[in-house]
């Protein structure tokens, strides 16, 4: 039973740290309530940026105004049962929506996240417009007014020009370089809007809902942002499952490739200022001390055969060196050079010889 609990732990553990979405709830899934009305935003972690303007709430939950009432709308969620729909512009108005929640924890300076989100234009609006923005803050936004709209540099815009078939959903992804302390994401429209930011789609038809009246509307679902070179996080339906005469359990994660490491040129020396990543296996290693971990050294093709063959080598004795002086066993980890022989990209252009560069943490 001990052992059984700490297997669980490690497990949650692994999996709340590394490679995680740092947005709670993002798929709106999580409710605190079943909505019984529209602008009922009864969704965990999430709130209305400006009180005096209301998102609203699609559930397949309600029997009221939602989902379970086609003259409202009639799209689907993408996943799932819920999802959020915003008004970015009002035509003749600056009154905006916008919807807020406070990350997981906070961005690192400097990493790379991947920001993801599904959009959809409902059949009945009257207007688009042609971006949605996330503004990622130290602090939450505030806002008072309706009339009186955030306007704010987005960290990230999405272009939604080519959504060319209303009512069906498309995935917008994207990357951020996060200046560091991050804590707080924002989504809405936050640019000065033109005349042309504003474009009519349609006029009234079978489907008109005087809640899209003269108005642009966006339909919001499965939102992400998640560290890019963080390890991943643990999957129980990937992992191969070891048991030992002990009838313990052992759970082996997925490789990881770090191929973002940074040597200087022709050397096996670490840029110290460029081993972030380093320090995430050394924490994950120390939570899992069952674990062995074999570290892997591959190069380009750029040298001869045998000569990639020792860097690669050496590479992999320098993140072991690493590694042990920040507190991981040696007899924890093996080095092991491939030098060229293993690539994952075409070695003739920049881009592919730069993937090959890498190393790969391989458990057991």
């Amino acid at each position: 039973m001990r052992h059984l609990l700490l297997l669980c732990l490690s497990i949650c553990y692994s999996y709340f740290i590394f490679g995680q979405n740092l947005v709670p709830n993002g798929d709106f899934e999580r409710l605190i309530g079943c909505p019984k009305s529209l602008s009922e935003l009864t969704v965990y972690n999430w709130n209305n940026t400006v009180v005096e303007s209301t998102a609203d709430i699609f559930s397949n939950c309600s029997f009221s105004e939602s989902l379970a009432n086609p003259i409202i709308l009639h799209l689907q969620p993408f996943e799932g049962s819920t999802y959020i729909g915003l008004k970015p512009a009002i035509n003749g108005s600056e009154y905006r929506e916008y919807i807020s929640c406070k990350l997981k924890s906070r961005l690192k300076n400097g990493r790379t996240y991947r920001v993801k989100i599904a959009v959809s234009i409902p059949d009945e609006c009257s207007y688009r417009v042609n971006h949605i923005d996330f503004v990622l803050s130290s602090m939450p936004l505030t806002g008072t007014f309706p009339e009186d709209p955030l306007i704010e540099i987005p960290s990230v815009t999405f272009s939604i020009k080519n959504i060319d078939t209303l009512s069906k959903w498309k995935v917008y992804e994207s990357t951020y370089i996060a200046e560091g302390d991050e804590a707080y994401l924002c989504v809405g429209n936050f640019l000065k809007m033109k005349k042309s930011d504003l474009v009519k789609i349609k006029k009234k038809d079978k489907y008109y809902h005087r809640l899209f009246e003269n108005c642009a509307y966006v339909c919001l679902d499965a939102i992400e942002i998640i560290d890019v070179n963080a390890p991943p996080p643990i999957d129980i339906k990937k992992e191969s499952v070891k048991a030992t005469e002990k009838q313990e359990i052992k759970i082996v994660p997925e490789p990881i490739v770090l191929d973002n490491l940074l040597f200087e040129t022709a050397s096996a020396n670490l840029k110290e200022d460029e081993i972030p990543d380093l320090d995430d296996i050394v924490t994950y290693l120390k939570n899992r001390a069952e674990l062995k971990a074999i570290i892997e050294g591959h190069t380009d093709n750029i040298g001869s055969d045998n000569s990639n063959l020792e860097l690669s080598n050496d590479r992999a004795k320098s993140v072991i060196e690493y590694l042990v002086n920040k507190g991981i066993a040696i007899n924890r980890l093996t080095p092991k050079g491939y030098g060229a022989s293993q690539p994952i990209a075409d070695n003739s252009s920049i881009e592919g010889r730069a993937k090959n560069r890498r190393v790969v943490i391989r458990f057991e």
